[in-house]
């Protein structure tokens, strides 16, 4: 039972005893050896009477805005403890408003239902409100219980629990309505950052796309597959590095030595590299060497300990340790950029890559190393330079990439049996999966994330000798060089039969549909198949199908998967360029599956 339900559930038992005292007072007018109870019963009736009228008073304060209608807030206060109690929706909302506050909240409505259920047993009230002492064969039994129940020590102790239940939740409600506003504007201070952060990510996933899937560094001659690694949060600055962006890229060469006459011999399969970027207002400066002795960069991407792109060098210290750290998408927003002099011996270390696969051969390693950095100076008046990182060892060459599609689809004849080298996504792993995808939405519109994209278009690494029970991070891949023109920027079509704006059809449609499709553990089609969905009937089987969602991934994430489907979001143009679209996104999105993906893992504040 949720804390709404509870709260419910107290507002229901409020008027029957009431009512149950209204009968011991009307009672004991019949009966003259009881009349002398009656004013100690009125008295008994008023006070709790008083009781039910504050609790409904703070129970309307703190609802407001919770329900969005007066006939909303009547239907729950005319049935106390009804179906419109149940509603995960307002449970969920609740929790966001009372913050830490919730479970003191609900520990101190159980300790008024505590003691109302106490007095209603004491007075012989059943479920229905009624007085069972005018059936009782023994009028001297229940003079004896009344007496007890009208004592003194009972009287007090009852009815004081009530009381300082009440005092407390009306004092925790007037608490956090103001403290509501404090946390919005909190949060909105917090989400601008994020969407700058965004807006910079989105900007440098742009460029690097531009270089790497423009064919710029391949010279070789062989096909290669390009995976760009999916992150949840790209702003987390823990550990160092903190505030450096990075993008993990996943690189595949398609054929080995020997396969393809006339190109230059690959002799390796999977390589693991990280992209560190960096903007300037020219090429000139951007990639300026001895000649010059600096190098433009922003001030925000200037870390202590590692002052430069290229300074993790095969032993240096800072290449050992950078090598421990988890390693993710990451951002901080810095200063407006400016021309920051860089010592010349560390500027020098990097030379512009003209050839991926020459550089990845000639610098095999263990550790963390620059091969040099890619540039990019023609996709706007800002020029980036992306400095290239090998992750130790090339990944085994017997590793396939597995698409999500064809996972879920997969699941349905193993079972929960999993055979050795399978890819079994746990709770855990399909909240984290969820946030990714949800967080790539707004780092990687644009360029890697292709329009109507769909699971078939996100894959997983089962790396050699790695746990199977690790979190498998997701990838999206992208051919070099493409092989059609329109396939390289769209997929799969997923139409939305009903959507309202572009991004919608192309982007969100495709979001919900596929949370949808991991939160049920398999694909669309299968799930029309096994409930015998009529086909034509798009409509009917979504809502259909997000019942099964929020029964089996909880309201928030039901939410956003009812959002990204039907598309609640007003905006008369909305573009993720719009910093209040942006944000809307971020809000009702993006963050509630961060936060339900933190909540499971433990990594929230206890709220």
């Amino acid at each position: 039972m949720s804390g709404f339900e509870i709260a419910g559930v107290t507002l229901a038992v409020f008027p029957l005893v009431v009512q149950g005292l209204t009968t011991f007072v009307e009672g004991v007018e019949t009966i003259k050896l009881w009349r002398r109870y009656r004013r100690e019963l009125a008295d008994y009736k008023r006070l709790l009477k008083t009781q039910q009228i504050w609790y409904l008073d703070t129970l309307e304060e703190l609802l407001d805005g919770i329900v969005h209608s007066d006939k909303e807030l009547a239907l729950l206060v005319d049935i106390p403890g009804g179906p419109a109690w149940q509603r995960p929706e307002y449970d969920a909302r609740l929790r966001a408003r009372l913050d830490h506050s919730y479970e003191p909240y609900m520990a101190t409505i159980y300790a008024m239902l505590g003691a109302l259920e106490c007095l209603k047993k004491k007075l012989g009230i059943d479920a229905s409100g009624k007085v069972t002492w005018d059936s009782t064969p023994s009028l001297g039994r229940e003079l004896k219980r009344l007496k007890t129940v009208l004592s003194k020590n009972v009287y007090a102790e009852l009815l004081a629990k009530i009381d300082k239940a009440n005092k407390d939740l009306r004092e925790f409600t007037h608490q956090n309505r103001y403290l509501e506003a404090v946390r919005s504007r909190r949060r909105i201070g917090v989400h601008r950052q994020r969407i700058a952060d965004f807006k910079k990510i989105r900007r440098s996933a742009r460029s690097l796309h531009n270089v790497v899937i423009g064919r710029k560094p391949w010279n070789c001659g062989h096909p290669h597959v390009v995976n760009i690694r999916l992150e949840p949060q790209p702003w987390d600055a823990a550990g160092v590095d903190g505030n450096k962006l990075k993008f993990r890229i996943l690189l595949n060469c398609m054929h080995q030595a020997g396969n393809v006459p006339g190109t230059i011999p690959a002799v390796w399969k999977w390589q693991e590299v990280e992209i560190e970027p960096a903007e300037a207002a020219s090429a000139q400066d951007v990639s300026s060497n001895s000649t010059t002795g600096s190098v433009s960069i922003s001030k925000g991407q200037i870390s202590q300990g590692h002052n430069a792109p290229c300074s993790d060098i095969k032993g240096s210290p800072n290449s050992l340790a950078a090598d421990t750290i988890k390693k993710g998408v990451r951002f901080a927003i810095g200063g407006p950029s400016t021309n920051v002099p860089v010592p010349v011996s560390i500027a020098t270390l990097a030379a512009p890559i003209t050839d991926m696969c020459s550089a990845l051969h000639s610098t095999p390693c263990s550790i963390r190393k620059c091969i040099g950095f890619l540039l990019d100076d023609h996709a706007s008046s800002i020029a980036h330079r992306h400095d290239v990182f090998v992750l130790g060892d090339g990944e085994s060459a017997d590793a396939q990439p597995q698409s999500l599609e064809k996972l879920l689809a997969s699941w349905k004849q193993i079972g929960r049996r999993r055979p050795p080298g399978t890819i079994f996504f746990s709770r855990r792993d399909r909240l984290f999966i969820a946030a990714s995808l949800a967080s790539s939405v707004l780092q990687l519109n644009g360029s890697w994330l292709k329009k109507h994209w769909r699971s078939c278009d996100i894959f997983f690494l089962l790396k050699a000798g790695s746990n199977p029970d690790a979190v498998h991070h997701p990838y999206l891949s992208w051919d070099v060089p493409q092989k059609d023109k329109h396939d390289a920027l769209t997929s799969s079509d997923p139409h939305s039969p009903f959507a309202v704006h572009l991004i919608h059809d192309e982007i969100f449609f495709p979001l919900g549909l596929t949370l949808l499709e991991l939160s049920l553990g398999q694909t669309w089609a299968d799930l029309e198949k096994a409930e015998e969905m009529d086909s034509k009937e798009t409509m009917k089987n979504l809502k259909t199908a997000l019942d099964y969602v929020y029964s089996d991934s909880g309201p928030r994430y039901g939410d956003v998967v009812r959002r990204c489907l039907f598309w609640p979001i007003d905006f008369r143009e909305p573009t993720l360029e719009d910093n209040e679209f942006q944000q809307s996104v971020l809000e009702t999105i993006v963050m509630p599956l961060i936060e339900d993906w933190k909540d499971f893992d433990g990594s929230l504040r206890i709220r």
